[in-house]
């Protein structure tokens, strides 16, 4: 055997960098949004334009100090990663109308509270907070006033 082989050294070093690199780069993040769900206690979606139980005129959201006001989209086939604030949409198969505020930066750590303002002028908030500790692994936590839940956050008016 030849000590001049440079192949062990190429093992040793390059490869496993190589490796490394791929890992950390390999990862797609998806953005943060918050995905809010608004039911009467039988279940009706309270958020579908169509039905008797809409509320989903004349809400906002409150992030960072800045007032969002609800923006009603159709359905499109068309995405566009950005921070749109809060939006009434629907979507799915079954066409399930929703509130959306966002998008954050799903790729880095971070902390959000928004607050909903409803048109009778109660309010509910909630929390997010997400720690990316590699980007494999990743921890998201959700609390909707103060209580621990879950995303889609679902709120019962």
């Amino acid at each position: 055997m030849s000590r001049n082989n440079p192949a062990p050294v190429l093992v040793r070093t390059v490869l496993p960098l190589l490796a490394t690199a791929l890992l950390l780069t390999a990862c797609d993040f998806y953005p943060v949004v918050f995905d809010i769900h608004v039911e009467t206690e039988d279940g009706y979606n309270r958020l579908d334009p169509e039905s008797e139980y809409f509320i989903g005129e004349n809400i906002s959201a409150i992030y960072d100090g800045q007032v969002y006001p609800v923006e009603i989209l159709m359905p499109t086939k068309v995405y566009a990663p950005r921070f749109f604030g809060l939006q009434l949409r629907q979507e799915g198969m079954f066409g399930y109308w929703h509130l959306v505020f966002g998008e954050f930066d799903g790729a880095e750590s971070g902390e959000q509270t928004v607050t909903l303002v409803w048109p009778d002028g109660t309010s509910d908030t909630i929390y997010h907070k997400r720690v990316v500790a590699t980007p494999l692994a990743i921890s998201d936590r959700w609390k909707l006033n103060g209580e621990k839940c879950s995303s889609p956050v679902v709120l019962v008016k």
